[in-house]
């Protein structure tokens, strides 16, 4: 499947697994369940995508701007966090939410 648009994520798995404070395997869950409310499809274990239809955009910003950055357990333990764009380019989530000052991270 060709997509656009979509949104990489790499959780700190070690330091999930060090801090004891989240099980990493309802982490996971927990992203799967919040990617497939906003309409996503999973490719991979790190890749969500959009359907390729005028609600991909909506689809996105709920995922990543009205879900995963107010979730304190996703937020302090993402390593990589990438809003997919094949057309202009690509964002690194993680910086852009933190100079918005989004999000839970320290």
């Amino acid at each position: 499947m060709d997509y656009k648009r979509g949104t990489r994520i790499v959780m700190d798995e070690d330091k999930i697994r060090r801090e004891g404070k989240y099980d990493l395997d309802k982490v996971y869950q927990n992203i799967d369940e919040l990617a497939e409310y906003a309409g996503l499809i999973k490719k991979n274990k790190y890749t969500y995508i959009c359907q390729g239809n005028e609600k991909d955009l909506a689809a996105l910003a709920i995922f990543n701007f009205h879900k995963l950055v107010e979730a304190e357990w996703f937020t302090k333990n993402v390593k990589e966090w990438t809003w997919i764009n094949k057309e202009e380019g690509d964002e690194n989530l993680i910086e852009h939410f933190k100079n918005e000052n989004e999000g839970v991270w320290v």
